[in-house]
């Protein structure tokens, strides 16, 4: 290796340039999150945040040591290091292999109490499905991790290959790193056919139930990374050149740790999207009708809807079934929808309203409950 060649170069600023605007991203996100679950849906769900910050806190640490790793010449080639660089480079590099394993794990994780808090109390014999796949990527991990600083005797020489010792152990690594990689694929894309198929079964409008089925699918984009990176592991074992070799392992990697905890986290933002969305809507909404009860201090709203009326009722807080839906388990949010005809006006159930019978009210409520 020749000595005093310029080190950061290469892939090397591609790698930290993406690594950092997946940390930009990913902390936009899990801030959203945090205000979203402070301020609407403070009920329930706090663990699955916390988890969810601690994977994130362990990727800013994966995001540093790749850029020293860069800084010393990964992604550059092995015969433009230094000895120093080299050993510098190789060490950070496997220091950021195994914080995006940490990383990941701490994602599942709040993948899976995420799923846990959405359906709350029902399908309780699916609950052992996640807790195995949560436990099974956690151990996988956690075995990978401990192999890669085990797969040199002394570990030492893992970065500094000068030293006396062996490596027996490197193709134990390699086979690991690749079941570990491959699992990790079914497990992202297991967790994200459930949470549609969890969402499917709610009992809410198809237009909101498309939306978060949508956000909640994010989970195939991280099977997809890890996908890739499995194929990268192969390409790894037999690699000379490592410095090179090892960064689109990193980057792909890193991509996966990132998009696991987006997966976990947009979908949480759901109730402040909604939120924004109704509070816009209400703005141009022309309310035909408001009636004030002096009992409770609630107010109903009729607004027009074309062919039918929609009753709604506000009280003192919006809490709505989107802002509870996601963080507070299922809910049931019963809608009052009534088909009118031109010449019959509407009753609302406990609500005082000039010149309607009793006969009325009633056969408005009975139509109701039928649709």
């Amino acid at each position: 290796m020749a000595p005093h060649s310029p080190a950061y170069g290469g892939s090397g600023p591609i790698l930290v340039c993406v690594s950092w605007m997946e940390l930009l991203l990913t902390t936009i996100i899990i801030a959203v999150r945090a205000y979203t679950k402070i301020k609407l849906v403070p009920r329930g769900g706090w663990w699955a945040l916390f988890r969810a910050i601690c994977a994130w806190a362990v990727g800013v640490f994966n995001g540093i040591a790749y850029t020293v790793a860069a800084r010393f010449g990964m992604g550059n080639h092995e015969s433009n290091l230094s000895d120093h660089d080299f050993s510098r480079a190789m060490h950070w590099v496997w220091v950021g292999n195994a914080t995006t394993l940490i990383s990941i794990s701490f994602g599942k994780i709040a993948v899976v109490a995420f799923l846990l808090t959405i359906q709350g109390e029902t399908y309780r014999t699916k609950r052992h499905l996640l807790y195995f796949l949560c436990t099974s990527t956690v151990l996988l991990n956690l075995t990978t991790v401990i192999i890669i600083f085990l797969q040199c005797d002394p570990p030492r020489k893992l970065w500094e290959p000068e030293l006396p010792g062996n490596c027996n152990m490197e193709e134990v690594n390699g086979k690991v790193g690749y079941v570990g990689g491959a699992y990790g694929a079914f497990v992202d894309l297991a967790l994200a056919v459930y949470s549609v198929s969890l969402v499917y079964n709610l009992q809410i409008g198809k237009r909101m139930k498309l939306g978060i089925s949508t956000l909640m699918a994010a989970g195939v984009f991280s099977a997809v990374c890890a996908t890739v990176k499995t194929v990268e592991v192969a390409r790894v074992a037999d690699a000379s050149d490592r410095t090179y070799v090892l960064t689109p392992l990193a980057l792909w990697g890193a991509t996966e740790m990132w998009m696991v905890i987006i997966a976990c986290s947009v979908p949480a933002c759901w109730p402040l999207a909604a939120h924004l969305f109704r509070k816009a809507k209400s703005r141009s909404a022309k309310p035909k009708c408001k009636t004030s009860g002096p009992d409770n201090h609630r107010a109903f709203q009729l607004h027009d809807m074309g062919d039918s009326y929609h009753a709604s009722a506000e009280g003192r807080r919006d809490m709505s079934g989107e802002n509870s839906l996601l963080e507070n388990g299922i809910m049931m949010r019963k809608d009052l929808s009534v088909q009118q005809e031109l010449e019959r006006e509407v009753s609302i159930p406990g609500l005082r309203k000039k010149s309607s019978a009793e006969d009325d009210m009633r056969d408005a409520i009975s139509a109701a409950e039928r649709v």
